[in-house]
């Protein structure tokens, strides 16, 4: 390999590492984001777990309070479209991280050819040079 192809080599190495941490950094965000969701997820559960347990209380008073009753049940089914949502929410994330992971992975692999390449090519540069 010429200087020249040394020197692109560098620098693709280069350029190849920087992408490798940045892909780093979006994989910790999107952890961050699935903890975050895993979290709101728990919050609304245990909020859907309460509701049951009014809706449950309800059930068994008089007919009075029907309308308590329908705002119970409304409010359940929001939290659980909530909770389906954030599902879907941590699916997509969880999904968006192991590409990138197989991306990250494709990506030192071709950062250790890179070096390795460069390393070759610096010897039979300096083999060239010694004769």
């Amino acid at each position: 390999a010429s200087v020249e192809e040394v020197k692109q080599m560098e620098v693709n190495k280069r350029f190849q590492g920087a992408v490798l941490q940045a892909l780093d950094l979006q994989l910790q965000q999107m952890a961050d984001q699935i903890s975050t969701t895993d979290t709101q997820l728990q919050s609304s559960t245990f909020a859907r777990e309460k509701l049951g347990e009014s809706l449950h209380v309800l059930n068994k008073k008089p007919k009075r309070i029907t309308k308590d009753l329908q705002k119970a049940t409304t409010q359940l089914q929001t939290v659980d479209e909530k909770n389906k949502t954030i599902t879907n929410e941590k699916q997509g994330l969880t999904s968006q991280v192991n590409k990138l992971q197989n991306n990250k992975e494709e990506l030192e692999s071709e950062v250790k050819y890179l070096k390795e390449s460069l390393a070759e090519s610096k010897q039979e540069i300096h083999a060239a040079q010694q004769l």
